[in-house]
């Protein structure tokens, strides 16, 4: 069974039908899910689960045992939709506990712990890098509520918040106020009391500034003081990232875990392990935000792929997680002038998907050719600039995305009614030292 629609996202959730009986999903894209109808299913809704815990629309479907192979199939509508510029991606919050996919984002939830460790803190996932200034306590809020209803709320200040980064997703951790004046003594949430938590659709995404669509809110209820804070998992968050630059960075943090809760890092003892044949450096401690050792900055040395393994040294429970290093490759993304009546006096120029090394400008050559087959080349002279340039972060040396050609022969400039080629070498690298791919002429 195949089902349509739009905005499923990329990643897959979960499918539905009536009475909560969970389909078998082979293949999930934004647009289109292929599932086997699993045994037991029974006329009633249908609905789709993002794996940020967003649900579709219901739409009804109807079960018979009778064989209806003849029967036509039910009518329905196509449609699509376009934009008249670019739309950035929308981050949403991951709501979610899979123990068996590392997910754990968007609790402690009433939907996955009945009775929360009173000294659990508040943890969630983005789907994209975030704006960490926008992840502050004016947009993440935690508040006890006067019921289980929490019709009545009261928010809870002086909280600590800490924030981790992948390199494609953001992550923070809401950690209760300390101190004896500070909220219940600062010990952490009250026993058999229910809260609440609101996520802002204002937090913003790192790379475009856009917002997510609404605010995202769930409860919680906290048990006795004692009641379900063991620790039974170590969860590597990311479980797997790719880094794909030389000297390129991400952060792995150790989350202490049981019953779909997260509790505080800075309460354990760590201790991380790279595989000793490894494609890259891993130092605990060294994360941006996160103190301690429950985090760690992996820098990539060479392409390959290389396990991670973090150990809460008291229960020896062990948490593992996978880091690619595959380097991008780089290709030529925009030429100019790019057209058969070029002005005389016009820019030559190329740019590129990924920062390049600074050689790319000695890489370039331009020829006058005698007709338009471009066969027949004289070549001309021509000096090459770095029109968008910056200095990498680890060697120190300039790289380039972007190089403006002069002519140093002549008046400096194109002659009128003439054709000309520019070759770029193949041998150019990116800062990384693959070379580049995509080329189109030799």
């Amino acid at each position: 069974m195949i089902i349509y629609g739009e905005g499923f996202a990329s990643r897959g959730g979960s499918v539905d039908f009536y009475n909560e009986v969970e389909a078998d999903v082979s293949d999930w894209s934004s647009k289109e899910i292929t599932l086997t109808v699993p045994a037991g299913v029974s006329t009633g809704p249908v609905t789709v689960t993002s794996r940020s815990g967003e649900e579709s629309n219901k739409v009804n479907f109807a079960f018979s045992d009778e064989d209806t192979s003849s029967s036509s199939s039910l009518s329905g509508a196509y449609a699509w939709y376009f934009s008249t510029g670019e739309i950035p991606d929308v981050p949403e919050l991951i709501i979610g506990c899979d123990y068996d996919e590392d997910i754990l984002s968007g609790v402690p939830n009433r939907r996955f712990t009945d009775e929360v460790c009173t000294i659990a803190v508040v943890r969630g996932t983005f789907t994209t890098l975030m704006d960490t200034d926008s992840l502050s306590t004016d947009n993440i809020i935690v508040e006890e509520c006067g019921s289980s209803t929490c019709a009545s709320t009261e928010e809870i200040e002086g909280a600590t918040m800490t924030t981790s980064s992948s390199t494609s997703a953001t992550s923070f951790t809401w950690t209760w106020p300390t101190g004896s004046s500070s909220y219940n003594g600062g010990i952490g949430f009250k026993e058999n009391t229910s809260y609440k938590v609101t996520v802002k659709e204002t937090v913003e995404s790192a790379e475009t500034g856009a917002n997510m669509e609404a605010d995202v809110s769930w409860t919680f209820t906290t048990g006795s003081a004692a009641d379900n804070c063991t620790l039974e998992y170590v969860v590597i968050s990311p479980n797997e990232d790719t880094i794909t630059e030389e000297g390129g960075t991400t952060e792995f943090e150790s989350l202490a875990s049981g019953q779909c809760q997260v509790y505080s890092g800075a309460s354990y003892d760590w201790e991380w392990v790279i595989d000793p044949a490894s494609y890259a450096s891993l130092e605990a401690g060294e994360c941006a935000d996160v103190n301690g050792d429950a985090c760690a900055l992996a820098m990539a040395i060479n392409e390959g792929i290389s396990a991670i393994y973090a150990f809460e040294s008291e229960s020896g429970i062990t948490g593992d997680g996978e880091l690619i290093v595959d380097y991008s490759d780089p290709f030529v993304t925009n030429v100019w002038p790019d057209c058969e009546e070029a002005c005389v006096n016009a820019s030559i120029g190329a740019s590129f998907n990924i920062w390049m090394s600074s050689d790319v400008i000695d890489g370039f050559s331009l020829y006058s050719c005698a007709n338009e087959l471009c066969v027949s080349l004289t070549e001309l002279g021509v000096s090459g600039t770095c029109s968008e340039e910056d200095t990498d972060a680890i060697s120190g040396e300039t790289v380039c995305r972007e190089v403006t050609l002069s002519i140093t022969d002549g008046v400096g400039q194109l002659e009128a009614d003439t054709f000309y080629r520019v070759i770029l070498a193949g041998d150019v690298t990116s800062k990384s030292g693959v070379a580049l791919t995509q080329t189109n002429y030799g």
